[in-house]
């Protein structure tokens, strides 16, 4: 055997160990086996000898590359299933770690949207609100021009008292009477003021001029030359009083008061008066107006012994004669 041969089958050997560059060593043996004449027996053999091995050698390589898939296939599903079941764990593990505040912070938000969700719901009722406020303005702009109109007339009927009790005196009321029927109004001495800026100034103001801060003194001399005059406790004893409840005959509901009462609200402080708590009591005057009972008892024992709508004329004194 030549030298080549030795070495194209030493290279053989370890290229099927694993030890030699494996491409050009199959490529020289390939060249080996092309150059075998048929009667050489030797190196027949020897052809023989090195397909052998290279077949042996990719039998070898193809099980080596199978069993290597196979093993990191099954490492690879192992890994999804630890994965899995590392992050259900590490999932309860969150769920449990989540501090309370966190808890409590999330529930809040909820609560708060849940809350935004209800008032977008609730867009109809705030316009019905709207709605009853203006309405409920319009009123109360009603009523105060019904006072300015009851007041002018209350002027003109003390017009007449003062003429009648003047009749015989020095001063009478022939001097003003020019004046008076002009302006419908008291004399600046008959209302405790000095004739001047400041009787011009009231003048303006009942004849539709608007109040202004610096009007504030000519109203408190208005009403220091006036008396109080407030209700006793033993007269507002006597005005009745009504509970609301369910209106089972001790007490009135609220679709009563809202039936029988031209006001839903009292007037003193602007409450809903069908929306009150059940057992809240309220007083019914002798005008039908109703107020709740602690308005209109510090209304008679402090400011007035009148009704406080302002376009009302009851007052304590004309209903007692």
């Amino acid at each position: 055997m030549s030298t080549d041969v030795q070495r194209i089958a030493s290279s053989t050997s370890r290229c099927a160990a694993g030890g030699l560059n494996k491409v050009d060593t199959w490529n020289a043996m390939n060249t080996f086996v092309d150059g075998v004449e048929e009667d050489d027996t030797d190196l027949s053999h020897l052809a023989l000898r090195v397909i052998d091995e290279e077949e042996a050698y990719f039998s070898n390589s193809y099980q080596l590359t199978t069993s290597k898939i196979s093993r990191k296939n099954r490492s690879a599903k192992g890994r999804v299933k630890n994965g899995k079941s590392d992050c259900r764990r590490s999932g309860a593990r969150v769920s449990q770690s989540i501090p309370t505040n966190e808890l409590a912070r999330c529930n809040k938000k909820n609560e708060n949207c849940s809350k935004k969700l209800g008032k977008k719901k609730s867009k109809k009722t705030l316009k019905q609100l709207r709605r009853r406020k203006i309405a409920r303005k319009g009123i109360q702009l009603e009523h105060l021009q019904a006072r300015k109109d009851n007041v002018q007339a209350r002027v003109r009927d003390s017009i007449k008292q003062y003429h009648h009790d003047q009749a015989d005196s020095s001063r009478s009321y022939e001097h003003y009477e020019p004046y008076l029927e002009d302006n419908d109004i008291l004399p600046a001495q008959d209302l405790g003021l000095d004739d001047g800026s400041m009787y011009e100034r009231l003048l303006n103001i009942f004849e539709g001029g608007e109040i202004m801060p610096e009007d504030y003194e000519i109203l408190l001399q208005l009403d220091s030359n006036n008396a109080k005059s407030t209700l006793p406790n033993e007269s507002l004893q006597e005005i009745p009083i009504l509970v609301v409840g369910s209106g089972d005959g001790h007490t009135i509901s609220r679709s009563d008061i809202r039936r029988t009462y031209f006001f839903s609200h009292c007037e003193i402080c602007l409450e809903s008066l069908i929306e009150l708590d059940d057992g809240r009591e309220l007083r019914v005057l002798p005008c039908e107006h109703i107020f709740c009972r602690g308005c209109i008892d510090h209304w008679f024992q402090e400011v007035s012994n009148r009704c406080p709508n302002l376009s009302c004329y009851w007052c304590q004194v004309d209903h007692s004669e």
